[in-house]
């Protein structure tokens, strides 16, 4: 009980004990070999002693019949009995691999929680390609819906917003009564405001009176050298992106799912409403290319018919004929 020393524990390194090994292995094989050749030469013998008998006797037929049922008994004595005892090393080497837990227990009812995992797994995973594939046709069929019964009502609006926005261009007063030189304005009109208040002052009323206030002490205390000079790394004020990217995530769940009620839809079919919004974005940009180059076509035309009445217009009068003096 005082002896702290683990009974298991060997003396020797891994390349001792492998040598070890391979030199028991390689010794039952040799035993094995040798075995065999005993088998073989003992076979031989009897049967060269068997045909000297024959040929003494001078060949009784009893005898080799008797004989011969003998060594077929014997034969198929010897097959069985290696067949028996390879089904008992096969049992004793599985028993093992249960014992040391290489191999799992034939009889235990959690032996089969993997394999049928894996068969739930196969089923879901049939389910989804199933899934995604009517989701896909459903795409196409919505998309099929609202190019043939929406088609017509969006590229109405499309063609009401941009012919609106070439009557707002030419009625305001500092365009002075003139069209617009490129369609192309018409997406650049959503830039302008970010792009005003990103410009500076060019009058520089903006300025940070802090700058001034620097710059005075600047003059007082004496200039100093580019190299001296640190700029301040600009500071990212707000949420990060990762951040950003979390709350667009919070918000798309909210509005589109959070209400939804599900309780009918027991195998998570598609809904029809989502997918037509899914589609919805794919035919307003092909109505939207298409409206462009005919909004594109109708402000040439309306320039041309816009600069030809100015034209007739601007002709001059005929001058008056003198009147003749009375006589």
């Amino acid at each position: 009980l005082l002896d702290k020393k683990d009974p298991f524990e060997v003396g020797l390194t891994v390349d001792q004990a492998v040598a070890i090994i391979q030199k028991n292995e390689r010794g039952r094989m040799g035993i094995n070999r040798a075995d065999m050749v005993c088998t073989w030469r003992k076979d031989s013998v009897r049967k060269e002693e068997r045909q000297k008998r024959q040929a003494e006797k001078g060949g009784d037929g009893q005898d080799d019949l008797l004989e011969s049922q003998a060594l077929a008994a014997t034969r198929i004595a010897a097959h069985w009995k290696r067949k028996v005892d390879r089904r008992r090393f096969l049992r004793m080497r599985e028993e093992e691999f249960e014992f040391l837990g290489m191999a799992p227990p034939r009889n235990d009812p959690k032996g089969h929680v993997v394999e049928d995992m894996k068969k739930h797994r196969e089923r879901r995973k049939k389910m989804q390609e199933d899934a995604d594939e009517v989701y896909q046709k459903a795409l196409k069929e919505q998309l099929e819906w609202l190019q043939k019964k929406k088609g017509a009502d969006i590229k109405a609006d499309l063609l009401e917003e941009r012919r609106q926005w070439i009557l707002d261009c030419y009625q305001r007063y500092d365009k002075q009564l003139k069209f617009p030189n490129e369609f192309d304005e018409f997406y650049n009109q959503f830039d302008a405001p970010e792009e005003d208040a990103a410009a500076p002052d060019p009058k520089g009323k903006g300025k940070d009176p802090k700058a001034k206030d620097d710059k005075a002490k600047k003059g007082k205390g004496g200039k100093k050298g580019k190299d001296d000079v640190e700029e301040a790394e600009p500071m990212d004020v707000g949420p990060s992106n990762v951040v950003q990217q979390f709350v667009e995530h919070i918000n798309q769940y909210t509005e589109k799912w959070e209400n939804r009620d599900e309780s009918n839809n027991f195998d998570q079919r598609h809904d029809i409403e989502l997918a037509r919004k899914n589609v919805y974005p794919i035919v307003e940009a092909e109505l939207r290319a298409l409206v462009d180059d005919q909004m594109r076509e109708e402000l040439a035309n309306l320039k041309l018919l816009f600069d030809e009445s100015k034209k007739k217009k601007a002709k001059p009068k005929k001058p008056k004929k003198p009147k003749k003096p009375k006589k």
